[in-house]
């Protein structure tokens, strides 16, 4: 069975975002709660983006190791006109 997102009564084909005056929630989101680091699109004030999610990462991951960087080159990209 497939269902349309914007068919379903509940949905509507939208995403869920962070409510006006809600960046404190991002900034408990992103504390480390033990050893456990939390990333996502939702611990990000780009929810609902996958730059978000990238960007929720690699904080979790200097969050582990303060010398992570993302790999590859982003200048690359820029350089033969990708978004």
């Amino acid at each position: 069975m497939t269902n349309a997102l914007n068919a379903a009564v509940m949905i509507r084909g939208s995403f869920a975002g962070i409510p006006i005056g809600g960046g404190w929630m991002v900034r408990e989101w992103e504390k480390p709660e033990g050893r456990i680091r939390f990333a996502g699109d939702r611990t990000s004030l780009k929810s609902g983006w996958v730059e978000g999610a990238i960007e929720s990462g690699l904080r979790a991951a200097r969050q582990i190791d303060p010398a992570a960087r993302p790999e590859g080159n982003p200048r690359i990209r820029q350089e033969i006109g990708l978004p």
